[in-house]
């Protein structure tokens, strides 16, 4: 057998030519390799901010993260009004990991500031419609009422009314509201189609809280000095009575069933408690010092009592009209209302510029939420999720939202 004689350099030059081919074929290797995956992240609901490792991705739920380095990595959730969510996860190359997340509200009510509304002159009253698209705000010195879109909440109509407008009430059809213009001792009936005034029916003297019945038929108003109430009747704004109360009546509100109207007196220290039947005061409740509002709430169990010098809420069992509770506020509680669900109850404290929220089933308060600059009154949207409050002094109307 021939034997073959290689030099020392040709074999210098063959193991180089191995070195460089080994080191080709390991490159070859590392390029089709596949050292990434793919994570799917979806959440109820969905629009939460994704950030992987700590870092913001530009990117919203539900969405795919493309060519994640294979590995270990934690995926946090931020959505305005829910908790944080935070998991790991593990990526393997090539694969699809799936994360689903379902956000838990960071409170069950609407409980942040999230936008304030400028309207007329000294804004008192508030309603918002059945249908939840326009909420209507009584300018106690501007002479005039504004309708907000809640699509947009922007200013969309201003409607003049009479003088000294105080508070006002949407007829559950959502057909009509009626302003008391506390000033001029009448009420102004705006037709909400066109937004336009239809009537204006002579009440009491100085007119001033409104409150309609449930099936739409009457609307009753509190007459500071006259001291009653006026019942007005819809289908031809005609008032059918005059209800004498207590000294000073402020707030008025209607039991769902329609049965009997709540008064408070503001000077008298108590509740008149009408019944609609034959409009008569078949009831007094004494409450605590200067009441000014009575909210019932949805499902007509209880009736909530601002008391605006004993800076409390007194709450009214309407099966047998005993108060039940006396719940401690903030500065000079004026007006109440509470969310359809009959869960919360909102009270605005005019003095500190603030909001407490009563929780209805141990009558506790849960949350005190900072407004404008003396809020007076508060209404809830028919779903429940916004919350609108006017303050007097600012001119405008803070709206809560989850």
């Amino acid at each position: 057998m021939e034997r073959i004689r290689i030099s020392r350099a040709t074999s210098s030059r063959l193991q180089v030519g191995m070195m460089v081919l080994a080191t080709a074929m390991l490159l070859v290797l590392s390029c089709d390799k596949d050292t990434t995956g793919t994570i799917q992240v979806n959440s109820t609901p969905t629009g939460a901010a994704i950030s992987l490792d700590g870092v913001s991705t530009g990117c919203a739920t539900n969405y795919s993260l493309a060519n994640v380095a294979a590995g270990a990595h934690t995926v946090t959730l931020k959505l305005s009004g829910y908790e944080d969510f935070v998991q790991g996860v593990t990526v393997v190359a090539g694969q699809t990991s799936t994360i689903t997340a379902t956000l838990t509200q960071t409170h069950d009510y609407p409980s942040s500031l999230v936008e304030t509304v400028p309207v007329g002159d000294g804004p008192f009253g508030v309603a918002v419609l059945p249908s939840g698209q326009y909420v209507y705000i009584a300018n106690t010195y501007s002479d005039n009422v504004s309708v907000i879109r809640t699509s947009d909440n922007t200013v969309a109509a201003t409607v003049p009314v009479g003088d000294g407008p105080a508070c006002l009430a949407a007829l559950p059809n959502g057909n009509s509201v009626y302003v008391a213009n506390g000033s001029s001792g009448n009420i102004s009936v705006i037709r909400t189609s066109d937004n336009t005034v239809v009537a204006t029916v002579p009440a009491g003297s100085y007119p001033y809280s409104v409150a309609a019945s449930a099936a739409s038929d009457y609307v009753y108003v509190t007459n500071i000095y006259s001291e009653s109430v006026s019942v007005i009747r819809t289908s031809d704004n005609t008032v059918v009575a005059s209800v004498p109360v207590g000294s000073y009546p402020y707030g008025v509100t209607s039991l769902p069933n329609g049965d009997y109207v709540y008064v408070a007196n503001h000077l008298s220290d108590n509740v008149s408690v009408i019944r609609t039947s034959d409009n008569t005061v078949v009831a007094t409740i004494a409450v605590g010092q200067r009441p000014t509002c009575v909210t019932a709430l949805p499902n007509g169990s209880y009736v909530y009592v601002t008391n605006a010098s004993s800076d409390n809420v007194s709450v009214i069992r309407t099966s047998d009209n005993t108060v039940v509770s006396t719940v401690s506020v903030g500065d000079e509680p004026w007006f109440a209302s509470s969310l359809p669900s009959s869960g919360y109850v909102y009270v605005t404290n005019s003095l500190s510029d603030n909001v407490s929220v009563i929780r209805t089933s141990d009558i506790t308060v849960v949350a005190t939420i900072s407004v404008g600059d003396q809020p007076i009154n508060v209404a809830a949207s028919p779903d429940g999720s916004r919350v609108y409050i006017t303050n007097e002094l600012s001119d405008n109307v803070s709206i809560l939202g989850y």
